[in-house]
């Protein structure tokens, strides 16, 4: 699916003069963080359900933000994701949102946040009209069954080719599939950008990350990757 801003050209103009629009996107002002205050807290993320706080805070700082979010765009990309695809998530306001969130811009794709009262006549229409490819949820929030809700609306979702729990424990688990695989590293020579990301992917799983990024043909990067 394609996408692109609409914006007026007077409201545009507007918003450079005034200083609002910096040409610059969130994975600069992250990088720009990191590089500036790596160890200064970014996010507290508290999990508080029925009044009760469920398990230890955690916080991050903007180095580790970032190097998370870059495990998770090589996690989402092996689950083929790429530019302008669709990530959709019905989460709460965990960290993983925010993670997904800056994983998906450094991919370049869309994110489709999607509020966790939603059951299955709002969620099939919009996870159907967007065409999303990914779909993250927990396992059980407030006593729902949030990843057999998903499972079942699945068969009628041909675009939907993957659903990832958050504390789902299983094969399709957020962490299983998106903070915690294994990388072997690698240099490739002809691609200049993230190295954090590539740095924990193996050779064709980065080609293949790039390839869907920048839209170049499979028969280009194996090509190239003859030469490597």
């Amino acid at each position: 699916m394609e996408f692109d801003a609409v914006l007026l050209a007077p409201r545009r103009a507007q918003a450079v003069a005034q200083g609002h629009w910096r040409d610059r996107t969130i994975n600069d002002e992250l990088d720009a963080c990191v590089r500036e205050h790596p160890d200064k807290t970014a996010l507290t993320a508290v999990r508080v359900e029925s009044g009760d706080v469920l398990g230890e805070v955690r916080r991050f700082t903007y180095s580790e933000l970032a190097a998370l979010a870059d495990r998770i765009a090589v996690g989402l990309s092996r689950l083929g994701v790429g530019r302008n695809d669709i990530v959709a998530m019905q989460l709460p306001n965990w960290w993983q949102f925010t993670l997904v969130y800056l994983a998906c811009s450094r991919l370049g794709a869309v994110v489709n946040p999607l509020m966790h009262i939603f059951r299955e006549r709002e969620l099939s229409f919009m996870l159907k009209h967007g065409e999303a490819k990914v779909l993250i949820v927990p396992k059980v929030f407030r006593g729902f069954d949030h990843e057999a809700m998903a499972r079942a609306l699945q068969p009628q979702l041909p675009a939907l080719k993957h659903i990832v729990v958050v504390g789902g424990g299983g094969a399709d688990d957020f962490d299983a599939l998106l903070t915690q695989p294994a990388r072997v590293r690698h240099q490739i020579g002809f691609v200049s950008t993230n190295t954090a990301v590539y740095d924990r992917m193996t050779a064709w799983e980065m080609v293949g990350y790039f390839g869907r990024l920048y839209g170049l043909s499979e028969e280009l990067l194996r090509e190239r990757m003859e030469t490597i």
